[in-house]
């Protein structure tokens, strides 16, 4: 490991350096910090950024993004994961859409689309890897983004919500059309959800102002549960239209939190406190106030001065307690400040130096001369330094060159002499050095219509050539408005979100504008919600979640007395691809897995597994794929998203109307109410609705309905009093009544297949089959009807089709030897369609997204290029580039131009 050039300073004397590869720290602090050290792999070991073409979006957009993942501690591209997962969940925490996609170098691209009927709201996408999860959600990339619709919804809600001195909140909504006119009069059907039980439910009519009032009790402010109000009403056109509004309350209640830097309060020694103060709303509010002591005396003022964050000093006296007193809402409220430890370590950072960053060790008089101390600086266990503190003096100071660490957040941790973690501080660095420079070439400022765009890149780091992936977003900045300070850009995710706790409000702009200011800034929020004391003697070493190399199937063969099977043969089929896959053996504890399967959408499958000698009395057993679950995220909820986007749906809308008529885009519909008087059923109909029969539905030798079936108690039993044509029934097993010679010429009778819900099994037991799942059967014996199923079926074929939500395809289905199940492949990619009018044509193009392109890679010499061509959109175009290189160096550059 490279040398650090580090000053330390005791006093006026010097001490020496320690580092990772050597040191003077006494055998004992060393071995037991080791120890500490590598119990952070709790911690997450993978970070992502999804860049997005778009803040927001319409009902009927498609998010495009692409991912960047990489190793938390270098922040190289990650090549531990081969599996991304990406969760679109709403404003009621369900999963609306979900991406499963395959990682190669450290990247991957994809796109949601989203249907005409999603309902307008705020919604979340998270994205993670397996391995992120032995971390938990925290640590996960989570992004807020609304989602408006006016294509199947044309009412507008403006909602306010108030309360009284009790507990009683009254929501009042206008209610408008597109146009803004009133819906006055209008019948309403509301729910209120103000927990995950039964809601309150009423109906109500709006005023002659399209306004309706609703009053409830007051949500309890520390339930995980999104409490919101569903509003339903029937139009004059006869469609009903459902309205989702989030119960947004600003109680006027405030919660402040007073941070020890380093962890603890020492009594004797000057401590930097942070503080953080929320509003009602979850978000930052400026505070003023003083801390006083017990007896009431005053010992210091402060002030936070953004989003509620700042910071005092205070030097605690061991026989005291501390109290603020908060100036709000023109009273006084008062939070206890941590209780103070008579003897400890304390750790001081200062981070506003542009060039540095330098560090204090304090002690209490009784620890002077207790033995050496450790001060590492660490992220994820790789060390970036490792210093040796001497307890000769109360106070020693260390000097640490930015220019030496890499860009993100640092751990600070001081280890006692018996390698215990004493104190811990995250501090912010800002490496330039650590960053791609992107020159652009062939951007004019102004372009026309339809004109092409020629940009080519120059990729450098520290002055050097670098080969890097790279993506670009350009969208049309009348329709889509830029929040930079809001935005979320790969900076902000892989450097400082993938570290702070909660909502991190105005992210984007400890990135923008004065440098000096951001330090300051961002150095409060690594006090405040970067803040940790963590209990190091109770973290474990131990990973529940694997990284994911790709999609795979794994389980484990046992005899029926549940006994491992070792080398039993196992194959993998997957039955509609007409193929196999692949063939494997289980090891001494019967364990098999097929990896890095490479399949899009759902796939039925097959694994089939025999002993070495061939028997295949044997269970197979998958093992299950837990699915991470939806945690609560308190972002700050947008009341009436349809009104805050109501400037880019109009623009969405445009360009919608123009997809569809040009056929690109099919508009749901939605149908009002109506009486059905009568529909033709046909014979098919009737015999099998759901069936998957190849030849057509009906289209077999016999068909055999529910009614058919009756009350007969197993399927073996009704083959078997003959009701069946051309099939008998052998020991549990349906077998065709042909007889046919073997190749030793015995006369056998041939098992038949049978086709579960378009999957195909062989050697199936006929009691595995619920009868009562059972909505038909389609019995095939023809030759002429086999053909279409291929070699894998020659002797019969029972199609048997299950009754709706009552699937037989999935682990309920059991026979020796064989289970069933179902795969989840990769999601399939999309390509963005981008026109070339090198050609002339009349069609309108009002796309609000230009140009998207997840894949562009600089070459040895950093050099890259793209093209596209304007839309008919007018205005002030924004381009977007985001990247990263081999090494981990991360590159975004923002530019502008015009279109006339």
């Amino acid at each position: 490991m490279k040398k650090l050039n580090i000053k330390i300073g005791m006093m006026l004397s010097l001490i020496a350096l320690a580092y990772f590869c050597g040191s003077n720290v006494n055998a004992q602090t060393l071995n037991s910090a080791d120890e500490r050290l590598k119990s952070i792999a709790l911690l997450p070991n993978e970070k992502v950024h999804l860049h997005l073409d778009k803040p927001y979006y319409a009902a009927g957009d498609v998010i495009w993004l692409k991912a960047y993942v990489v190793d938390y501690s270098s922040n190289k591209p990650s090549s531990n994961s081969g599996v991304l997962h990406a969760d679109l969940i709403n404003g009621k925490n369900q999963l609306t859409k979900q991406l499963t996609l395959p990682i190669k170098g450290g990247t991957t691209w994809g796109s949601i689309e989203l249907p005409d009927t999603l309902s307008e709201g705020n919604y979340r996408l998270r994205a993670y890897t397996n391995l992120m999860r032995n971390a938990g959600p925290n640590y996960f990339y989570d992004q807020n983004i609304k989602i408006g619709n006016s294509l199947n919804n044309n009412i507008y809600t403006q909602t306010t919500f108030s309360k009284d001195n009790t507990t009683t909140v009254k929501a009042t909504i206008k209610i408008t059309d597109k146009d803004k006119k009133p819906l006055a009069g209008s019948k309403f059907t509301y729910q209120i959800f103000l927990t995950d039980k039964k809601p309150l439910e009423g109906i109500t009519n709006a005023n002659a102002n399209g306004e309706i009032t609703l009053s409830f009790e007051e949500p309890k402010a520390a339930q995980s549960f999104n409490s919101y109000i569903n509003l339903s009403t029937q139009l004059t056109n006869g469609f009903n239209v459902l309205k989702s509004i989030p119960i947004v309350l600003n109680n006027n209640n405030i919660d402040v939190q007073f941070l020890p830097e380093g962890g603890n309060l020492v009594g004797g020694l000057p401590c930097k406190i942070g503080i953080k103060a929320i509003n009602g709303l979850g978000l930052g509010e400026n505070i003023t106030g003083t801390i006083v002591d017990n007896d009431g005396n005053e010992v210091t003022a402060f002030e936070t001065l953004y989003l509620g964050m700042g910071n005092c000093f205070l030097t605690p006296d061991a026989s005291k307690t501390y109290s603020a007193k908060v100036k709000h809402n023109g009273g006084v409220k008062t939070f206890p400040l941590p209780k103070v430890v008579a003897s400890g370590y304390a750790l001081a950072a200062t981070a506003l130096d542009s060039t540095k960053i330098d560090v204090k060790v304090l002690m209490s008089e009784s620890l002077v001369n207790n033995g050496q101390l450790r001060l590492i600086g660490h992220r994820l266990g790789s060390v970036l330094f490792d210093i040796a503190i001497p307890t000769q003096r109360q106070i020693s100071s260390v000097s640490i060159p930015r220019s030496k660490l890499p860009s993100g957040t640092i751990q600070l941790t001081l280890f006692d002499p018996q390698g215990k973690a004493a104190a811990e501080r995250i501090v912010f660095n800002n490496n330039p050095q650590t960053y791609i420079a992107l020159a652009t070439e062939g951007l004019k400022n102004v372009y026309h219509t339809r004109e092409k765009v020629d940009i080519n890149l120059n990729a450098t780091n520290d002055g050097l050539p670098t080969q890097g992936s790279l993506s670009v977003a350009i969208t049309n900045l009348d329709a889509v408005n830029a929040d930079e300070n809001n935005e979320s850009n790969l900076f902000s995710s892989l450097l400082v979100k993938s570290e702070a706790k909660g909502f991190i409000e105005n992210v984007g702009a400890y990135f923008i504008g004065d440098a000096a200011i951001n330090r300051e800034r961002i150095d409060n929020l690594m006090l405040t919600q970067a803040w940790r004391n963590i209990d190091w003697a109770a973290a474990a070493n131990t990973q529940k979640y694997q990284p994911e190399k790709g999609i795979s199937i794994q389980g484990t063969v046992t005899t029926i007395g549940k006994k491992p099977v070792n080398k039993a043969k196992v194959t993998l089929l997957f039955p509609n691809n007409k193929m196999v896959i692949a063939n494997t053996e289980t090891d001494e504890k019967g364990s098999f897995k097929f990896d890095e399967i490479y399949l899009e959408d759902d796939n039925k499958f097959i694994v089939q597994a025999a002993t070495p000698e061939g028997k295949k009395n044997v269970n197979v057993r998958l093992d299950k794929v837990t699915s991470e679950e939806i945690d609560v995220r308190k972002y700050p909820q947008e009341k009436d998203v349809n009104v805050t986007l109501m400037s880019y749906l109009s623009s969405s809308d445009a360009y919608f109307e123009q997809q569809m008529k040009s056929g690109f885009l099919e508009r749901t519909n939605v149908l009002k109410t109506v009486d059905i008087v009568g529909k033709k059923i046909t014979k098919e109909d009737m015999a099998a609705p759901h069936s998957l029969n190849l030849n057509g539905r009906g289209r077999a030798d016999q068909v055999i309905t529910e009614a058919d079936l009756g009350m007969t108690p197993s399927l073996a039993n009704f083959i078997a009093q003959g009701r069946v044509r051309g099939v008998a029934d052998s020991a549990g097993y349906a077998i065709s009544t042909r007889s046919k010679l073997d190749e030793t010429g015995n006369i056998y009778h041939p098992v038949l297949s049978v086709s579960l819900d378009g999957m195909i099994l062989q050697n199936l037991k006929l009691e595995d089959i619920p009868v009562a799942n059972i909505e038909s059967i389609e019995v095939i014996t023809t030759p002429s009807l086999l053909t279409i199923y291929g070699t894998q079926v020659n002797d019969g074929l029972l199609v048997v089709s299950s009754k709706r939500g009552k699937s037989l395809t999935m682990a309920d289905i059991y026979t020796p030897g064989l289970v069933a199940s179902t795969l989840k492949g990769y999601t399939p990619t999309k390509q963005f369609y981008s026109p070339k009018y090198d050609v002339k044509t009349e069609t309108a193009d009002l796309r609000t997204t230009t140009y998207w392109n997840p894949q562009i890679f600089t070459d040895a010499k950093g050099l890259a290029s793209f093209s596209f061509y304007n839309s008919d959109r007018k205005g002030k175009q924004r381009i977007v580039i985001e990247g990263i290189d081999a090494d981990g160096n991360l590159a975004r550059k923002v530019l502008t131009y015009e279109v006339k």
